[in-house]
């Protein structure tokens, strides 16, 4: 059984707050669309030093030494590409062949990769089988699951982002955005002063409130987080 276009539209996702239920629907809706299996993969823009990851999956235990891991792509673009891109957008990176799987059927793999706004990076890999993969009359299908990852990656990515780096949805005011945009271009307490006509003591209020918004020790903590996260362009 398959599903006609459009089947699942994204109000399907209201009310699902737990990333393993939404993953969970992905799978199923993945699978109703001749889909094997599927894996989600997302890479936190900080700290730099240890960017978080999470990966869900629901790959077969006999399949896993087999088949790729969404950080698979890496070698010819993957995550790196979606972290690169000028804009956030979803890009569908080329079907390939993977692994083969116990029974000698050839399993292909489709992959969409984005970077959210917030700088993070994610890929959506699907496992099909070579019928879905490269028969004509499955083309509506595959569409259907390019629909699928339209609306996967940025209900995923709104779920994932709120655990792994909660700063992404703090609403830092326009003077914090600016004073943080001056202390980038590596102007003084003092110079901002000046520049926006406000006392000093406005300026260090603005920076504290910016800081703990953004969960930063420091100004510069503050600014290298605003930074990654778009806040200041």
């Amino acid at each position: 059984m398959t599903l006609p276009l459009h089947a699942l539209p994204a109000e399907a996702l209201v009310g699902i707050y737990s990333k393993q239920q939404l993953f969970r629907k992905i799978s199923e809706t993945a699978g109703e669309l001749g889909a094997r299996c599927c894996a989600y993969g997302i890479r936190m823009p900080f700290p730099l030093s240890r960017r978080p990851v999470a990966w869900l999956n629901n790959y077969p235990s006999t399949w896993k030494r087999l088949l790729p891991t969404p950080g698979s792509y890496d070698a010819s673009g993957g995550m790196p590409q979606a972290s690169g891109a000028g804009m956030p957008g979803l890009l569908a990176l080329p079907l390939r062949r993977c692994s083969e799987r116990p029974d000698i059927m050839p399993l292909y793999e489709c992959a969409w990769s984005v970077r959210h706004r917030c700088g993070a990076a994610a890929l959506l890999t699907i496992i099909i089988d070579a019928g879905l993969a490269l028969d004509e009359a499955a083309a509506p299908q595959r569409r259907a699951l390019d629909e699928l990852a339209e609306w996967a990656h940025p209900a995923m990515g709104r779920l994932l982002m709120a655990t792994l780096t909660p700063e992404a949805k703090a609403a830092i005011t326009m003077r914090e955005k600016e004073v943080l945009t001056w202390t980038a271009d590596g102007k003084s307490v003092h110079e901002i002063s000046r520049i926006l006509q406000v006392a000093e003591s406005t300026v260090n209020f603005h920076v504290r409130n910016a800081m703990l918004k953004l969960d930063a020790s420091n100004r510069t903590h503050a600014v290298v987080k605003a930074t990654l996260l778009g806040m200041l362009y």
